[in-house]
């Protein structure tokens, strides 16, 4: 039987036919199904690959991330595999009891099953038939089905969720080294709840949210000395040549929605002090 790197290459129909009257058709069976696990998981592995060495530049063994907006992990899987601490933020219900499901049993997971926002209470989560595209902000959700990006989605179902904010994290918690906030459109919400630099973090930006992002980029600089990069889509990749003021984002920012209006990616934010 010939292999390749991920499993038994298929037989010609006359051998496969009789392969099929021997007991080995069965191995070859198993061997087939694992061929097409593997290349599944050899994509999922080339991802995982490329975010881990995007991900070491902010985060070294022992430290502590913020996941907020875990979602189903995607990334949360990163920070754990760098050997870090994470507490993952995620009030959704299905993606809460997902990660719950799959990293309890971390001794570095810890879930928190609140939104963050610029102070504790409770709120509304316009919850959508993608999970990832829930969110507390109605304006989001009006500005991307009116842009077109997401015209056929809707949010149709609400779930109250409590808030409690990253002042109140932090106290629990400890001061995290690494942020990681997604939670489409509400960054600057979840900003405000912050009251102190932070190393690095990182806020999702799309041109439909722009003036949230250059709200989310005025706030951070209230707090500190600032420098920003950008990663495109989920490239895992810096755009830039180097660290950029604020002043000088903006413009790229904007340039970027000139040219493409779907333009998406995450705005990575790197403070020249934090608090200890």
């Amino acid at each position: 039987m010939k292999f390749n790197h991920l499993g038994p290459s298929r037989l010609p129909d006359p051998t496969l036919g009789l392969l099929k009257r021997t007991p080995l058709y069965a191995v070859y069976r198993q061997m087939t199904w694992l061929r097409r696990m593997l290349a599944g998981y050899w994509n999922r592995t080339q991802e995982n690959h490329r975010h881990l060495k995007f991900f070491r530049q902010f985060i070294e063994p022992g430290d502590l991330v913020f996941d907020v907006g875990a979602n189903m992990g995607r990334l949360t899987k990163i920070f754990l595999a760098l050997h870090s601490k994470v507490v993952a933020f995620e009030p959704q219900k299905i993606c809460s009891d997902r990660l719950e499901s799959i990293f309890r049993q971390g001794p570095n997971f810890t879930l928190v099953k609140k939104a963050l926002g610029a102070k504790e209470g409770h709120g509304s989560m316009l919850i959508s038939q993608s999970h990832m595209l829930s969110t507390l902000s109605r304006h989001w959700t009006e500005c991307t089905k009116k842009s077109g990006r997401f015209a056929s989605i809707e949010w149709d179902e609400t779930q109250s969720v409590e808030i409690t904010t990253l002042d109140k994290a932090i106290q629990e918690f400890g001061v995290p080294s690494f942020i990681k906030i997604d939670v489409e459109g509400y960054e600057h919400e979840v900003l405000s709840g912050l009251s102190k630099p932070i190393q690095y973090l990182s806020i999702e930006f799309a041109s439909e949210s722009l003036q949230n992002t250059y709200r989310c980029i005025e706030y951070l600089e209230s707090l500190s000395e600032v420098s920003f990069q950008i990663s495109k889509g989920e490239s895992a990749a810096f755009a830039l040549p180097s660290w950029t003021p604020g002043d000088q984002i903006r413009r790229i920012l904007s340039d970027l929605v000139e040219e493409d209006e779907f333009a998406w990616g995450d705005l990575y934010i790197r403070s020249s002090r934090n608090h200890a």
